[in-house]
């Protein structure tokens, strides 16, 4: 895999990776299962697919509200936090 060129001139993912990268991620429709394949390719120390995988968690994100991308991440405010 060539690396990911910065700075990101795009949001589609199939015009900065090669197409069978992008054709991989697009079949994986949940995000979690995403965040599973970051956690073990950081673990494996598996660099191209960590950042393939990071950078399209980045994607997923850009442009959504604050409060969608902390319920994504499961990230409260300290007002919403449960005692």
């Amino acid at each position: 895999m060539k690396p990911i060129a910065v700075p990101i001139t795009s949001f589609d993912l199939s015009k900065i990776v090669q197409e069978w990268y992008a054709e991989f991620l697009a079949k994986i429709d949940d995000i979690h299962t995403i965040f599973e394949l970051l956690a073990a390719a950081n673990y494996m120390d598996i660099t191209p697919l960590r950042d393939l995988t990071a950078f399209h968690v980045n994607l997923f994100v850009t442009g959504r509200p604050p409060s969608e991308i902390r319920e994504i991440f499961n990230v409260f405010d300290k007002d919403e936090a449960v005692s």
